[in-house]
């Protein structure tokens, strides 16, 4: 399609908007065709065939269904000190896992290698972390306390007591915590 002339010759600058605007349209109508070939049709999903349930399915059965790529993410963490809570970071290549009995661990889930580890010897409620896998927030018995990459206690937050859950807003630098009675 050409931009319209006009009577005298020239072309109007209405007319280029216009015909821009229709080029540039028909140009995202391609490209978006083109995209839409590459995304998945089903997402994949678990379904149970009669009366089995889901729940009744192991890691070793999932394993054998699987592609090798997925088959070699998997791992078991047999932890004594749970339950747990955990948080990834926004990469999702680290773990941080919290044990109820103040097991405190990093993970590089990705190469399966122990950042490190270390027992707190106080109840661990939650933990977060920060803004990368350098500084993590663990909200323990009394107050929350700041832990470094080697596992050494940074900062000890006096002003929140008794933190149940913690989160962090990566954007905004804020961290943000909820606090309830213990029942």
């Amino acid at each position: 399609m050409r931009p319209i002339e006009s009577a005298d010759g020239d072309y109007s600058a209405l007319n280029c908007i216009a015909w821009m605007r229709v080029v540039c349209c028909r140009i995202g109508m391609e490209r978006a065709a083109r995209a839409e070939i590459l995304l998945p049709s089903d997402v994949g999903y678990l379904q149970a065939e009669g009366m089995e349930k889901t729940f009744q399915y192991t890691q070793n059965d999932l394993k054998k269904n699987v592609d090798l790529r997925t088959a070699k993410k998997m791992y078991t963490y047999t932890g004594r000190l749970g339950p747990y809570c955990l948080d990834y970071t926004r990469s999702g290549r680290h773990m941080l896992l919290g044990g109820r009995k103040g097991q405190l661990a990093v993970i590089d889930w990705q190469k399966q290698k122990l950042h490190f580890e270390i027992q707190l010897k106080e109840t661990i409620r939650d933990v977060k972390f920060l803004h990368n896998e350098q500084f993590v927030a663990v909200a323990q018995k009394r107050y929350v306390y700041i832990y470094d990459q080697g596992g050494s206690e940074v900062h000890c937050l006096r002003d929140l007591v008794d933190v149940n859950v913690i989160d962090y807003l990566p954007y905004h630098f804020l961290m943000v915590t909820v606090v309830g009675l213990n029942t």
